[in-house]
């Protein structure tokens, strides 16, 4: 809390990229067509992400009522790493398919009573 019960929230995290490795397709007797890794998942890794959120809120009371109003941003950094790519084997293998989404802000109000 600042002065003017100004309220201020940070969260900065980082999430460790996951393991993927190709997935190939291969026909057995007896079994049919079945899919399996072709690699070890900790042989790579996608991009590791940072990211940083911001919640600015004012609360203020008339008699019984109190009146909040919220303002959150999300990934101010605006970083944007892939988040996830096709493991399919092929030509598409390794292309991007998500990326994190983009800095964006909320406003928000509440009302008690």
């Amino acid at each position: 809390m600042f002065k003017y019960d100004i309220g201020v929230g940070v969260n900065y995290r980082v999430q460790s990229g996951y393991g993927f490795t190709r997935v190939i397709s291969a026909s057995l007797p007896n079994a049919g067509t079945v899919q399996f890794f072709l690699d070890d998942l900790d042989n790579q890794y996608s991009e590791t992400v940072p990211i940083l959120d911001v919640r600015i809120d004012k609360t203020v009371v008339f008699g019984r009522y109190r009146v909040g109003v919220m303002l959150d941003a999300y990934n101010l950094t605006n970083g944007n790493p892939v988040s996830n790519v096709n493991i399919v084997n092929g030509t598409h293998f390794n292309r991007s398919i998500a990326t994190l989404d983009p800095r964006a802000v909320q406003l928000g109000f509440r009302f008690e009573f």
